[in-house]
């Protein structure tokens, strides 16, 4: 505590000379060669007033700039570690994630596929049927064909705190 209270005393005592200069400032009144002589040397005297303020606020600052400096170098390679660490696992997980969305895609297509095949084979199926005169069955089986869903692949939950972006591009054609 005794620092902070010799650091505000003197910063009253500089803020006491600073608005002495400031008031001296304001009644100045520069109107011939005398006096704008007169002023340049006051403002040559605050310039260096204000360069004396900064030195002691530096003085004062730098150890303290120091002492945070000397922290957070105590923390930069811990910091830097666990960001690689941070790096690496986003990478991991999102090669698994791609990895997981190809195998969900390739399943996707296999059981369309064979749903295309039973879907086909189902209207020739219907077709025969109609040939044979069986028109009732036929019909049924054309309906079998028409409504039968194409399964979907079940989607993994998503992982929490884990995002992915996809790139989409649109070509827009003026006609």
């Amino acid at each position: 505590m005794e620092n902070r209270e010799q650091t505000q005393e003197i910063a009253r005592q500089e803020e006491t000379k600073a608005q002495e200069f400031l008031t001296l400032a304001n009644a100045a009144e520069v109107t011939n060669q005398v006096q704008n002589e007169a002023g340049a040397a006051f403002l040559k005297t605050i310039k260096g007033y204000i360069s004396s303020i900064d030195t002691a606020r530096k003085k004062l600052v730098k150890p303290l700039n120091d002492h945070v400096k000397w922290i957070n170098d105590q923390f930069r390679v811990s910091n830097d570690r666990a960001s690689q660490a941070e790096t690496v696992m986003k990478k991991k997980l999102a090669d698994y994630e791609l990895k997981r969305r190809q195998i969900a895609a390739q399943e996707e297509a296999r059981l369309r596929d064979a749903a295309d095949k039973q879907r086909q084979k189902d209207l020739e199926a219907a077709r025969k049927l109609e040939e044979a005169g069986k028109h009732q069955q036929a019909e049924a089986k054309r309906e079998k064909a028409e409504m039968a869903p194409t399964p979907a692949v079940m989607e993994a939950p998503p992982i929490k705190g884990l995002s992915f972006s996809e790139e989409i591009t649109i070509e827009i054609v003026d006609s």
